[in-house]
């Protein structure tokens, strides 16, 4: 699959990666990084960042290429500055539809919403916003406000889509009449960059995956065609482990292979892409020919994942495995017995010989994340080894 990573969500990786995570939420962002680049064909990232943001980026995508991560996998974006303000308009336009709902204030952390140690400038921003509801600009205040948004590339993208968006302006007012705090403020901007971002993923023909804060703080994890193979795989492991797994079973298998050593890490998950091939291929196709906008379609989807995992429950002995034997038909010629070959069962015998080839790195991976010395107490080793306390 071709996937869009927020610059939030690799900043956060790449300080668990120097030992200056923030907490567990860093650390897991490491974990999720790592599974991206493991199952992932393409990684893109925003380009139309502020200086501070992109050169971070770049240096993070820098020592991810130091641990052996090859050229291509993870680029910035070609996004153009018109692509950009096209897509926050069609942004605004979809929030002021649904911030009503869709938007849930609450006093969660903002920790890991928005990279850490901005600029002054770029942290103002995040709650600069504010002015426009509380005042009434006129046209030519406007049209400065606008301006100035423009000039702060993607730092004034929150200030850009309410400013330029009357209908938006007024969305929000009718959301909460009060004033909104700081705290309120930081998560609607982080909600309104998200569904930036989910414009901009779509517009390149990527799915995006949130933060790991963020999303959390929206209550869904990826998009279904990136979580439905993992929470299979999560469904495979429990059922050989006995028990619930303290955390998703790929971060569980790679933190076993690496010791829980965060470059360690990043060098298992690169080992592991080259396994992946085939199965990245597949999902990519399933990524760019399904339909997931209705049921039905998820459903669809969700009937090709249990076929294609079912050779990984053969080999595990969580299912039946096609026999060659099964193949054979017993009939009677003459009176006599006589030996048939049923074409459907033999098909299905040398589909199972076939994929036995492809799902062996899925079966490894299975019996790391079930019966490896990983512990709830390992992720707290793990968080400790970023930098997190």
């Amino acid at each position: 699959m071709d996937l869009w990573l927020d610059n939030t969500g690799l900043h956060s990786a790449g300080y668990a990666l120097e030992g200056k995570a923030q907490g567990e939420v860093d650390a897991r962002g490491l974990l999720q990084l790592a599974a991206l680049l493991a199952f992932s064909n393409h990684l893109s990232v925003n380009s139309f960042e502020s200086g501070f943001i992109a050169s971070y980026s770049r240096d993070v995508i820098s020592a991810l290429r130091e641990l052996g991560l090859e050229a291509g996998v993870i680029e910035f974006s070609g996004v153009t500055e018109a692509d950009y303000w096209r897509a926050c308009e069609i942004t605004s336009a979809r929030i002021a539809e649904d911030v009503n709902y869709g938007f849930q204030p609450d006093e969660s952390s903002i920790i890991g919403l928005d990279p850490s140690g901005l600029p002054v400038h770029a942290e103002n921003a995040r709650t600069s916003f504010k002015y426009l509801l509380v005042n009434e600009p006129g046209p030519a205040e406007l049209d400065g406000i606008v301006a100035e948004a423009k000039y702060q590339r993607a730092t004034g993208a929150v200030v850009f889509m309410v400013a330029s968006n009357p209908t938006l302006r007024a969305a929000i007012k009718a959301r909460k009449s009060t004033l909104w705090s700081d705290h309120e403020s930081h998560q609607f901007s982080a909600y309104a960059r998200c569904q930036l971002n989910y414009t901009l993923a779509s517009t390149s023909k990527s799915q995006y995956t949130p933060a790991v804060a963020r999303a959390s703080f929206l209550r869904r994890r990826n998009d279904f065609l990136v979580l439905r193979p993992m929470s299979k795989l999560d469904n495979i492991a429990q059922d050989l482990r006995g028990t619930p797994l303290p955390f998703p079973s790929l971060a569980a298998a790679l933190l076993h292979r690496s010791r829980g050593e965060p470059k360690a890490l990043i060098q298992e998950a690169i080992v592991l892409r080259e396994k992946t091939h085939n199965i990245r291929a597949w999902l990519h196709q399933k990524a760019q020919s399904a339909d997931v906008t209705t049921s039905k379609g998820k459903f669809k989807v969700d009937l090709e994942f249990r076929e294609f995992l079912l050779p990984l429950e053969q080999a595990l002995g969580l299912t039946g495995k096609p026999r060659l034997r099964d193949a054979l038909e017993i009939g009677v010629d003459m009176g006599l017995p006589s030996a048939g070959i049923s074409p459907s069962a033999i098909l299905n015998w040398a589909a199972h010989q076939w994929d036995k080839r492809q799902i062996n790195v899925l079966t490894d991976l299975s019996i790391d994340a079930a019966f490896g010395d990983v512990d709830a107490a390992s992720l707290r080793s793990f968080v400790f080894k970023c930098g997190g306390q």
